[in-house]
């Protein structure tokens, strides 16, 4: 049996608040919707939670290449009490087991109160050189600013929060100081 959408948004929303009944969700017939479910859950979260990511490192050259667009982008660096609690980066060589879908075979498996902290904080292992670390606000406690018809949120920083910036080796030179 499949669960509606009333179940399933009750369900997402007991996940949220850290109350879940695993015997209802079996009821529901989650088993089989797993992945729709956490696609829902993971949707749902993200209107209300922004996540900035930091990294550890400023000498990678993978990352100059990728995050800052082959190195004509600039890092910054930040002192980290400036931007509120950071939490590492878990990096995996499995999956993330859900809390779905595995409750049958081993149904104490997760702690579900835990599950959203790791699912925000745990990647690929393959992603490792990274050394990433984030940071996450309520949404409403951010600021928005429409960039190319897309909303993005900013957290306010002072600019003391900033230790340093460090330009890439093809930077234009009309961006340099």
């Amino acid at each position: 049996p499949f669960a509606d959408n009333e179940q399933l948004f009750s369900l997402r929303h007991d996940i949220l608040i850290g109350r879940v009944d695993f015997e209802r969700v079996l009821r529901l017939g989650l088993n089989e919707t797993a992945e729709g479910m956490t696609n829902g859950f993971i949707h749902d979260i993200s209107k209300r939670m922004g996540i900035a990511c930091f990294s550890a490192r400023k000498d990678s050259i993978l990352m100059w290449s990728h995050y800052a667009q082959n190195h004509t982008g600039i890092v910054v660096g930040y002192q980290s009490r400036s931007i509120g609690t950071l939490l590492p980066i878990h990096y995996r060589t499995d999956r993330m087991p859900l809390p779905f879908g595995q409750f049958k075979k081993t149904p104490n498996r997760l702690d579900a109160k835990k599950w959203p902290i790791e699912l925000w904080t745990s990647k690929f292992s393959d992603w490792q050189y990274e050394q990433e670390w984030r940071s996450l606000s309520p949404i409403e406690k951010l600021q928005t600013k429409k960039v190319k018809g897309s909303v993005i949120f900013l957290k306010k920083l002072r600019p003391q929060s900033i230790s340093e910036i460090i330009m890439g080796t093809r930077i234009d030179d009309g961006l340099k100081m």
